[in-house]
């Protein structure tokens, strides 16, 4: 069955209206492809916070393929970036890893049984360049060496709660192979930009699709570039390039829902569309990031 077919479907669909009701949509994936079942469990939610409830945890099995649900930690007190990462991850007296620290605004926190958890590796040897070596690792969030407090509601989107998470020493389940930013840490940005908008395009797709014609085959030409760019490869500077483009013409389309959508859906659409332009500044300097790659790639040599 097509994307087309698939949102038509789940247009005829009873709504999801709460996260307990998202996670049992989760628990129905068949998908790899990320764009679909973002777009299809999107146009099944409410509104837009429980659209990136949807996508979200998406984008995070993305990561590992496990269908567990699965919270992901990487921000800490100064920031998201590499240098910002101070929780750390070392070998214990019995071979065994664990890790120490403190990760902020954990999203659905309190809804998951284990974590992904950016660290340094404390055991790696100091690199030439005064860099850390980062990894991501499994670790659990029922422990005694773990402890949760959750945030209170946002004024965005406030079904979905985050939490901080302090680790004391946490037991390591697992450790990915790779580079915990290279291969983890900078590909999420690109791959939750992309389930989080296909799911809310899913959403403004089944809000508009009995009424307002144009705005619904907009969303519905915007998905199919994002099935272009997630065809491309999340961590490919073309990719960037026509997800940057995408998004550019999905905000004027998610403005005019907010002024055209039905009557019981505007306020609440109105009150969560900020959700949508968090990390502005990131994609931003991506995009100058990838331009100037394929800009380069196409100029002629010799």
């Amino acid at each position: 069955m097509s994307m087309l077919q698939e949102l038509i479907s789940a247009w005829g669909q009873p709504i999801v209206q709460n996260l307990d009701e998202v996670a049992a949509l989760l628990g129905t994936a068949e998908h790899v492809n990320i764009v679909d079942q973002s777009a299809v469990f999107g146009a099944r939610t409410e509104g837009l916070g429980l659209a990136f409830a949807a996508g979200y945890p998406l984008a995070v099995r993305k990561l590992t393929g496990d269908p567990r649900p699965i919270a992901l930690a990487v921000t800490e007190a100064r920031g998201n970036g590499p240098v910002d990462i101070e929780t750390t991850m070392r070998r214990d007296g019995e071979g065994a890893f664990t890790i120490t620290g403190e990760k902020t605004f954990v999203t659905l926190a309190d809804r998951a049984e284990s974590c992904l958890v950016l660290v340094r590796d404390g055991d790696a040897p100091s690199l030439p360049d005064g860099k850390v070596t980062l990894r991501l690792v499994l670790a659990p969030l029922r422990d005694k060496n773990v402890s949760i407090a959750m945030m209170p509601p946002l004024p965005i989107a406030p079904e979905v709660l985050h939490g901080k998470v302090t680790f004391a020493g946490a037991t390591v389940l697992k450790v990915f192979e790779g580079d915990g930013w290279n291969d983890y840490g900078r590909p999420f940005r690109t791959i939750e930009d992309v389930a989080v908008m296909s799911a809310a395009l899913g959403m403004v797709f089944r809000i508009t699709f009995d009424g307002t014609q144009d705005l619904s085959m907009r969303a519905f030409a915007l998905l199919v570039a994002l099935q272009e760019v997630e065809q491309i490869g999340f961590q490919e500077a073309t990719a960037h390039v026509l997800l940057a483009g995408t998004l550019a013409m999905a905000s004027p389309l998610f403005h005019e829902v907010a002024e055209r959508a039905p009557e019981g859906l505007r306020a609440k659409f109105q009150r969560d569309l900020p959700l949508l332009s968090i990390a502005n500044k990131a994609r931003a300097a991506r995009t100058t990031r990838a331009w100037a790659t394929v800009r380069d790639s196409l100029r002629p040599r010799g």
